[in-house]
């Protein structure tokens, strides 16, 4: 039995095949699951025991630990970005991306709504390093996978002419039109 988060009771029990995840607050079933993948912390510790590359980063309890998550991270900052985002967040709610420029009261800022937006018995920032790349949700169910989408974030191309607040419109009337974008 291996103890993967204490404040979510959140654990995995191993036999000689198979590893299981399991809550003290359910048998067997998806709510362990649900745990872990709200659990941040815990869903990068299970990927890197797995051999999953993982950003780097730190868990901060309160907004005066920003001051030394701001030291910690200002030189990785000014080359690739931070991000910052509640341990136990959902639907990107509180999440700020900062970059070399930013100042400790940008990241005071961010670690503030990050706390807010924390959803979990346990209040917990994350400050990990940025990683470009594409976000790509995969869906298992019974061991197979049964969709995978790819997150595209909002985007307009200029043309020249028109602002970007017309931009944002008409790609807005065209999201409503197709039902995606």
């Amino acid at each position: 039995v291996e103890v993967i988060d204490p404040e979510t009771d959140l654990f995995r029990v191993y036999d000689q095949k198979h590893s299981v995840m399991l809550s003290a607050h359910a048998n067997l079933n998806p709510y362990a699951a649900v745990q872990l993948l709200n659990n941040k912390s815990a869903t990068k510790r299970v990927l890197q025991q797995a051999g999953l590359r993982v950003p780097e980063g730190k868990e901060y309890r309160s907004v005066a630990e920003a001051t030394t998550a701001f030291r910690e991270f200002s030189p990785h900052a000014v080359r690739f970005g931070v991000v910052i985002k509640p341990k136990d967040g959902r639907n990107g709610a509180g999440i700020t991306f900062l970059d070399g420029a930013s100042t400790q009261a940008e990241w005071r800022k961010a670690f503030s709504q990050a706390l807010e937006n924390d959803d979990g018995r346990d209040t917990a920032v994350l400050a990990e390093e940025f990683v470009p790349g594409k976000d790509t949700r995969f869906l298992v169910v019974g061991h197979r996978v049964v969709a995978i989408a790819q997150r595209i974030p909002a985007n307009v191309v200029g043309d020249g002419q028109l602002t970007v607040r017309e931009l944002v419109a008409i790609k807005n009337m065209q999201r409503q039109r197709l039902g995606y974008m």
